[in-house]
């Protein structure tokens, strides 16, 4: 009996200290991903920061950018980002819910997205899946919240909030976000800052 109490304390204790190692080792690799990304550009790999975000779990691709001031909130949900994720500096993912980026993600500086929100009534916190969908670029200071969803080949205007459903090839803009443009992109290949004008269908 004893001995199983002490077993069960130890084992309490271990995980509390294996939990604080993992917080260091994130808090390290974090400040250190800040460093690097002021000392390279979109269309580089930032290795520190895919490993800072390996370590919270998050699933993302070989070739992915995010500029300095990067902030991250993850509990359990999950984060599914795709291959060429690029995002300007000041970018914040918040996530509450499960949020799912597609391949070739653009975005310039002051993103932001958000599974989370309080009910306006109560204030409970709630939470509600995003999807991004492929070849998706965002404007400057563009914000997504939760139950977003955006389809393949959009563009999302400068400072606009995206709260609902945007169907693909699309351009949507303003506060709340409203699609002003349908069928923008019929070209078979696209930019992207690591690879020019590859066909990604």
């Amino acid at each position: 009996m004893i001995f199983r109490s002490f077993t069960l304390y130890f084992y309490k204790r271990f995980k509390v200290v294996s939990k604080g190692i993992k917080c260091c080792l994130s808090a390290i690799v974090y400040l250190g991903s800040e460093f690097e990304s002021l000392i390279i550009s979109a269309g580089d790999s930032s290795y520190l920061r895919r490993y800072f975000l390996r370590l919270k779990n998050v699933s993302c691709g070989e070739d992915f950018f995010i500029g300095h001031g990067f902030r991250l909130y993850k509990g359990t949900a999950k984060l599914e980002i795709g291959e060429r994720f690029c995002a300007g500096e000041n970018c914040g993912i918040y996530v509450h819910g499960d949020i799912e980026i597609g391949d070739d993600f653009l975005a310039a500086p002051g993103l932001t997205i958000n599974s989370g929100y309080h009910d306006i009534e109560t204030l409970e916190p709630g939470f509600a899946k995003i999807k991004v969908g492929s070849r998706v670029w965002c404007g400057v200071n563009a914000t997504i919240l939760a139950g977003a969803f955006i389809g393949d080949d959009c563009v999302i205007g400068a400072n606009a909030l995206v709260k609902g459903f945007i169907p693909s090839g699309s351009v949507a803009v303003g506060t709340p976000a409203r699609v002003v443009k349908n069928n923008i992109r019929k070209a078979p290949k696209v930019w992207s800052c690591y690879h020019i004008s590859e066909d990604r269908r």
